[in-house]
């Protein structure tokens, strides 16, 4: 991530969207959410909603296998209601 960050700052959010998908694929659903968090922040800078949305179904996958229908259901109220990544934005925080 340093090498995007420092040579390719425009591809910082594919990367974290890979790595949130790759993450769920390999059943790491903790981390998919961590770093799929950090690409819709990412996304929505450039506003990339296709990337926004895509890693919002990520989400809400992890969030299943989780167990946790509360946060399923805020994801699926921003795929309808927040294209754009603009309200959770603000509220974003990654630790």
């Amino acid at each position: 991530m340093k090498q995007v960050k420092k040579y390719s700052k425009e591809y910082v959010s594919e990367v974290l969207g890979a790595l949130s998908y790759a993450l769920y694929i390999a059943e790491r659903y903790l981390d998919a959410v961590k770093y799929g968090k950090a690409a819709i922040l990412e996304y929505a800078k450039v506003g990339n909603t296709t990337g926004i949305a895509t890693t919002r179904q990520v989400l809400v996958g992890s969030y299943s296998k989780l167990g946790n229908k509360s946060e399923i259901k805020n994801e699926i109220h921003f795929l309808k209601e927040d294209k754009l990544g603009l309200k959770e934005s603000e509220n974003i925080s990654i630790a």
